[in-house]
């Protein structure tokens, strides 16, 4: 089961999913081939996230660093050309996983430690600086995890909710996100992880239980998409 979700309208749908793989081995369609783009450089493990960025390919290594920051590993954000060739290394603390660019400043936010004591880091693409933020507490009681950008404002998946003994996902599964005083980003619940929506194949009433929501991005039609991991639903 798959969700579909319009920020602006805040209209859930839910769709079928079908996995991208089989076993360990990627599904190729028809007319389109795999081949290697890049390798990392040595020492960087786990690419996780992946922006095309101003004519260039961002990708998040997370490493082996724990995802809620607690060893204080670092990751690192690697710049390609768009022949696979390196061009920047930029290194941040904790566990990275969302990239993207915020097209209203043409800064990139890159989201670190999913799984609680979530940070943030603005870079700027023309002078590499870093500025770097921490998340107040949220009432999802995890991490965040990634981001996108509608209407001029951040919409960021809660991810690793905490859920104690059954119960349902206590906070949201999308939040705004916004710059406060003292590098702290303040953020406001959007879509409840605990939602009622509307199932498109059928047209019931179907209750949602977001049990750990991941990726998020923005559909060619303008809706937002978010991917709740282990649930086989998309809001």
């Amino acid at each position: 089961m798959t969700v579909g979700v319009s920020l602006a309208a805040m209209a859930v749908a839910v769709a079928l999913y079908s996995p991208a793989f089989a076993g360990d081995a990627p599904i190729v369609s028809p007319g389109f081939k795999l081949s290697t783009f890049a390798t990392p450089p040595a020492g960087l493990t786990k690419p996780d996230s992946l922006a095309v960025i101003n004519g260039q390919v961002w990708i998040g290594y997370g490493n082996e660093g724990k995802k809620d920051g607690a060893d204080d590993a670092m990751s690192a954000i690697v710049t390609y050309s768009m022949d696979g060739k390196v061009l920047k290394t930029l290194t941040l603390k904790g566990h990275n996983d969302g990239v993207k660019l915020d097209p209203k400043t043409g800064k990139v936010w890159a989201i670190n430690n999913e799984d609680g004591n979530p940070s943030l880091d603005v870079i700027d693409p023309k002078t590499w600086a870093m500025e770097h933020y921490t998340f107040e507490n949220g009432k999802h009681g995890g991490g965040y995890d990634d981001v996108v950008f509608v209407g001029g404002n951040a919409y960021v998946t809660a991810s690793n909710p905490s859920v104690d003994g059954g119960k349902p996902n206590p906070g949201a599964a999308i939040v705004k996100a916004t710059l406060g005083e003292n590098h702290t980003v303040k953020v406001e619940d959007v879509l409840s992880g605990t939602a009622t929506v509307s199932d498109v194949t059928s047209g019931k009433a179907a209750h949602l239980n977001l049990s750990n929501p991941d990726s998020i991005t923005v559909t060619p039609t303008g809706e937002s998409l978010m991917t709740s991991k282990d649930d086989a639903e998309l809001p």
